[in-house]
């Protein structure tokens, strides 16, 4: 929940006018952290206000945070409904989130320590979500990962021409060769991560780091649930494990030291899919889509994540191989 400066000064004017009209206490100052996500300072107490583009998936949010806080697991925030009709503002309904204070350190992948306090907490969050699955599969889509990824593979290679000016062609030729190996196997394979594989879970769908927040006083949260789906707790392990990667080297021995990963490791489909280089077609697609490719500020970190590691990928996927074969 981190404060940004800038924004669209003229929306957040706009709606903090329209706060001070609904709510029935004083706002004193509202902030943008992000797109339709504003930080609310009032003399009550502060709150983070989300927009959503439908009823349906703010009242999903409110419903979904509440079962897992019934279900025992309180790591995460709770919304509130301060009104009884959402506020309806620049075509999204905003819902009223409880605000965590942040810890002066925040949670990095960088940080071991973090790693495993992070494994641990998805851990429990999928061991609460196993108990909602059946009252949630009406409300959720299913994940299908070789759909998404197949898809993700196609932009990737659509874009090649345009990726020429920036990457080797040997490189470009590697990363779809992994793709391909990956997707056909995945494909052979059926997805079956083997555990677990009659219990599914909810899925956050997006362990990003930011998606982790420590408290002020010391607690870790996991927070926004906006991608969540019906699935193998295995999809978000090794969404997990494609986060970590860059801070161990690429090194099945250092996967291997990680509670509930380590038990994958032994499974075909959950090995080919690590082959499957997930995080640089999803960031060449992103800032492809943008057109912010010509920003030197914008291309560093893409450029950076594809290259400068390249040559420890390389030697996992040759690992995995000798593996799979």
């Amino acid at each position: 929940m981190k404060h940004k400066n800038g924004g669209d000064d003229l929306i957040t004017n706009r709606l903090l006018n329209i706060l001070k009209k609904s709510v029935p206490f004083k706002v004193n100052e509202i902030k943008q952290i992000r797109k339709h996500v504003y930080f609310v300072k009032t003399d009550h107490k502060p709150y983070i206000l989300k927009g959503y583009s439908s009823l349906q998936r703010l009242y999903l949010q409110e419903a979904f945070t509440e079962s897992l806080k019934a279900e025992g697991f309180h790591h995460s925030y709770s919304y509130y409904r301060i009104l009884e009709t959402p506020i309806y503002f620049n075509q999204k309904y905003f819902g009223w989130i409880e605000y965590i204070e942040p810890h002066r350190d925040r949670f990095s992948y960088q940080s071991s320590s973090d790693r495993k306090e992070g494994i641990r907490l998805l851990n429990r969050f999928h061991r609460t979500t196993k108990r909602l699955a059946k009252s949630y599969e009406m409300m959720l889509p299913r994940i299908n990962l070789y759909e998404k990824w197949y898809e993700r593979s196609s932009r990737f290679q659509k874009h090649i021409p345009l990726l020429r000016h920036y990457l080797k062609d040997q490189m470009i030729n590697e990363l779809m060769e992994w793709s391909k190996i990956s997707l056909e196997g995945l494909k052979n394979e059926n997805l079956n991560f083997g555990n677990d594989d009659l219990q599914p879970v909810i899925l956050h769908g997006d362990v990003a780091h930011h998606n982790y927040l420590k408290s002020k006083s010391g607690n870790l949260y996991l927070i926004d649930f906006d991608l969540i789906s019906i699935g193998n707790e295995g999809s978000d392990l090794l969404q997990y494990a494609n986060r970590i990667f860059p801070f161990i080297n690429w090194s099945m021995h250092e996967l291997s030291k990680y509670e509930h990963i380590n038990k994958y490791l032994n499974n075909r489909a959950f090995l080919l899919a690590l082959m499957y280089p997930t995080d640089i077609f999803r960031e060449w697609t992103r800032i492809i889509k943008d057109k912010t490719y010509q920003s030197p500020e914008k291309i560093l970190p893409v450029m950076e994540l594809t290259v400068d590691q390249f040559h420890l990928r390389r030697q996992l996927i040759k690992d995995l191989k000798n593996v799979v074969k």
